[in-house]
């Protein structure tokens, strides 16, 4: 599968490319209505701060979207803990 990972700082180039094996297809109900939607599933390295972990991750467009990605409960589980009361302690890296 090849998909474009959103990134508003980086135009939508060819190196913006990512390309990876379809693990397997899912159906994801969305939270206002009774639709499913089929999705690819994709597995990709992670790098969050010092934590470097592959992950899974199902594809879909959002482009509208706040958030380009999203980290689920499976992969913070076992590696790391949320502080609710923090936002945005991780340093960027340059």
């Amino acid at each position: 599968m090849r998909f474009h990972l959103a990134d508003e700082k980086n135009p939508k180039t060819e190196a913006n490319w990512i390309e990876a094996p379809v693990l397997r297809y899912v159906r994801i109900r969305q939270s206002t209505n009774d639709n499913t939607e089929r999705r690819a599933v994709v597995e990709l390295w992670v790098k969050l701060g010092s934590i470097h972990e592959k992950a899974q991750f199902t594809l879909a467009d959002r482009s509208q979207m706040t958030h380009p990605v999203l980290l689920g409960r499976e992969f913070i589980r076992d590696i790391a803990l949320v502080d609710v009361s923090r936002k945005y302690i991780q340093t960027e890296q340059k």
